[in-house]
């Protein structure tokens, strides 16, 4: 009979231990930077106030957010007597500095919270329960405001990810692709307007964008028109400098190469030329001498025309609207530039 209740002894003081309470993560919010002395108490509310623990924290100072973080109960005998069926809603935490009451907080509440994944550690960081499952707002509730230092966002998974960051010294939002990887890809689709000065490094797409500023652009860059329509320019290259205007395109270290073609053209004596948006201008002059043939203004100032002559005879163009000799001989070409209000001849090949 003796040992009958020795093991029922031991029986209920393993049930007592497996319901009593686990230490117990609080934290504060506090401008004063300390260091602060604050004690902490359980009291129940449930009629007259009845304590039920004690703990002091002494010389906790704030973190750079402003918050102390204390654990409650550790190694303590009295917290763990605490039962968790005895706690109740009029269970609380009262914290206080000195003799004032500084914060309150259901004990039921704050147990029910941190049995949940996605709480709060002890510096104030927000760390969920399991990798990439859960979610900071939703589509219909959303957060109106997110307030950041110059840290960064991390978008991705690890070790294949991108960052938004921003650098307070230079003043410089970046936009980081794979920041793990040796080569990165940039989309930005739709329309974007690109102020300020701005480097695109890497392999990037552009939407129907403005590029305000200086910028520059690092890597190989594809201008590619898959708009429909004469009149949608591949690149449109304007100089809004009213004290420069001397020139609209500058290429070093490379040459200059021109695709808008109309086409091979068999003309005769007094056939007109249009130009258009056309940078070559391909003719023939179906074999022999041909003359009078006058060529249509240019559409912007600074515009470059190349004329070929691909036949036997010469093309004696009409020079009332054209600055220099008109002529083109056979298999030649004549290279134009438009200077507002006449062609200028450039050369001759």
């Amino acid at each position: 009979m003796k040992n009958l209740f020795i093991v029922l002894a031991v029986c209920a003081l393993s049930l007592s231990s497996a319901f009593s309470l686990e230490p117990l993560n609080v934290a504060i919010i506090i401008t004063n930077a300390g260091p602060h002395n604050l004690t902490v108490e359980v009291n129940d509310y449930t009629g007259a106030v009845a304590n039920v623990y004690t703990e002091n924290f002494n010389g906790l100072t704030p973190n750079s957010s402003g918050v102390i973080s204390f654990t409650l109960g550790v190694g303590s005998a009295p917290w763990t007597a605490i039962t968790a069926g005895s706690v109740n809603t009029h269970y609380i935490i009262d914290v206080k500095i000195g003799a004032t009451l500084f914060a309150q907080y259901r004990l039921d509440e704050l147990i029910r919270l941190q049995a949940q994944s996605g709480v709060t550690d002890k510096d104030g960081n927000i760390v969920p329960g399991e990798n990439d499952a859960s979610t900071l707002g939703t589509d219909s509730q959303r957060w109106k405001d997110v307030f950041v230092g110059p840290a960064s966002f991390h978008i991705g998974a690890p070790g294949d990810e991108a960052s938004i960051s921003y650098t307070t010294g230079t003043n410089t939002l970046n936009l980081t692709s794979d920041i793990t990887k040796t080569s990165a890809n940039l989309e930005v689709t739709g329309n974007a307007t690109i102020t300020g000065n701005s480097a695109v490094n890497g392999n990037s797409s552009i939407g129907d964008s403005k590029i305000n500023d200086s910028h520059t652009i690092l890597g190989k860059v594809n201008l590619k028109n898959e708009e429909a329509g004469a009149g949608n320019a591949s690149l449109k290259i304007s100089n809004d400098d009213a004290t420069n205007d001397s020139y609209a395109l500058n290429i070093t270290k490379g040459h200059q190469a021109n695709s808008v073609d109309n086409g091979t053209t068999t003309i005769g004596n007094n056939d007109a030329i249009t130009v258009g948006i056309n940078t070559i201008i391909r003719l023939k002059s179906g074999g022999g001498n041909i003359s009078n043939n006058l060529i249509s203004d240019g559409t912007t100032k600074g515009q470059i025309l190349y004329i070929t002559n691909e036949d036997a005879g010469e093309i004696d163009l009409d020079d009332s609207n054209i600055i220099g000799a008109a002529k083109i001989d056979a298999r030649s070409a004549l290279h134009l530039i438009w200077v507002g209000n006449k062609w200028a001849v450039i050369n001759r090949y």
